[in-house]
């Protein structure tokens, strides 16, 4: 799919986005008119995946239903010309002798500080994954940014770990195949520590070594809302760097989907 969607896909506000209309989730149990549940970043869910439901008898995407989708989707989230110039040239050039290298066996993880005791199984989880990843696959050479490893500084604007931050941008920059951040965060950034925000992803330069981007986090590339460019947006569209592709998140996530997707998906990155 090539183009930007929006949740006005009657195109009623100005400066609109809907370039390629995305699937909206509805509940059909519940009241169509005025009801919470269906207008809520934790309910609701926009999906691609209408797209690949190729049988006579699907597209409903219903909460629970036993539809599959029959060919991968993907989408390109470009609004202008510029944009749409820029991502293609970042793909022909990912598959030119330019991005050969042995930076392509370089996976970077990323994890949020354990605040409360219960996001601790963000760190360990994310460990434990890309530990059994490197036990199969042991060209795999593993970077591990742990924020608790890192000295927390506190700043006029909150707590802040510069040193994990820089480190992450090095990874990214000195050439990484995927990097997978695991935390807390939002449309603009990663954790409350701001450890990757709208400005790492504009200036990000790597255009030679782009990776793929995992998030499991809240919301960081939510593109269908035209009155706010996310950090994920802003990390695709980057013409010197930033991601190639992202595998990321564009509602609210919980630690039980975003672990069990996590693991599951990452083996299927490193096919026998």
């Amino acid at each position: 799919l090539f183009g930007d969607a929006s949740f006005d896909y009657k195109n009623r506000i100005p400066n609109n986005t809907n370039i390629v209309p995305v699937f909206h989730g509805l509940n059909p149990t519940l009241s169509k008119v005025n009801n919470i549940s269906n207008y809520s970043t934790l309910n609701t869910y926009m999906s691609d995946d209408f797209f690949g439901l190729m049988d006579a008898d699907e597209g409903q995407m219903y909460f629970v239903s036993n539809e599959g989708i029959d060919v991968s989707t993907g989408r390109m989230v470009v609004n202008t010309n510029k944009e749409a110039e820029d991502v293609v040239n970042k793909i022909i050039n990912y598959h030119s002798i330019n991005s050969f290298g042995k930076w392509r066996n370089n996976y970077t993880i990323l994890t949020d500080d354990a605040d409360n005791p219960s996001d601790a199984s963000l760190q360990v989880g994310l460990n434990t994954m890309i530990d059994n990843l490197n036990t199969q696959y042991p060209f795999i050479n593993a970077k591990k940014i742990h924020t608790d490893s890192y000295i927390q500084e506190v700043s006029a604007g909150g707590s802040r770990y510069p040193k994990a931050k820089q480190d992450f941008v090095d990874a990214i920059e000195r050439g990484s195949l995927v990097v997978n951040y695991y935390g807390h965060g939002g449309e603009f950034g990663f954790a409350q520590e701001r450890l990757f925000e709208i400005n790492e992803a504009k200036t990000l330069n790597n255009f030679n070594n782009l990776p793929l981007f995992i998030t499991m986090t809240c919301d960081f590339s939510r593109f269908d809302n035209p009155y706010s460019q996310t950090g994920g947006e802003f990390t695709f569209w980057n013409p010197n760097g930033g991601a190639i592709s992202l595998v990321t998140t564009t509602r609210l996530i919980f630690v039980p989907v975003a672990s069990s997707m996590n693991d599951r998906f990452n083996f299927f990155l490193f096919p026998d």
